[in-house]
């Protein structure tokens, strides 16, 4: 059946020889490589983490400064059309008095000219009216009309 001889124990022996040689030789590097390596991993992650909560923070902060940008951007911009808005309003204020200003020089003008013409209007409505009645009256014939009342019909007329 089964034989205990010098070969097994030399075959026991060897193959106990074999495997610590494997473990010292083989097994123990491969697994120190393998815990160095998952220690970088795990060095790598936590810097990796690091840098994106950094990273992260950076971008907060470059966004509040965009904001803030944009928020002084928008108050520039509503300073800007404040003022232009008051250059528009005194312009055209300006151009308004302007305007009224010839206006009522205007109207002086033509209540003188009226006036002018009134005054030559009832002249010659006078001269007029003395032709008519001496050429129906005859020559003798004499007018009384007066001057007033013909430049108020006039003045109402025009």
């Amino acid at each position: 059946m089964f034989e205990l001889n010098g070969t097994f124990i030399i075959f026991i022996a060897s193959f106990l020889v074999f495997m610590f040689l494997l473990n010292e030789i083989m097994l123990k590097p491969v697994g120190k490589a393998i815990a160095d390596r998952k220690a970088l991993v795990a060095e790598h992650l936590e810097v990796s983490k690091s840098s994106r909560i950094k990273a992260e923070s950076e971008l907060v902060a470059h966004q509040e400064k965009i904001n803030s940008a944009r928020h002084q951007a928008a108050g520039m911009r509503n300073e800007a059309a404040a003022a232009a808005q008051k250059v528009r309003d005194e312009k055209l204020k300006t151009v308004q008095d302007q305007g009224r200003k010839k206006l009522d020089a205007a109207k002086t003008e033509l209540a003188a000219e009226k006036k002018a013409l009134v005054d030559g209007l009832v002249d010659q409505e006078l001269e007029l009216v003395n032709t008519i009645s001496k050429k129906l009256l005859g020559e003798s014939a004499k007018t009384n009309v007066d001057r007033e009342k013909v430049r108020k019909v006039l003045e109402e007329v025009c």
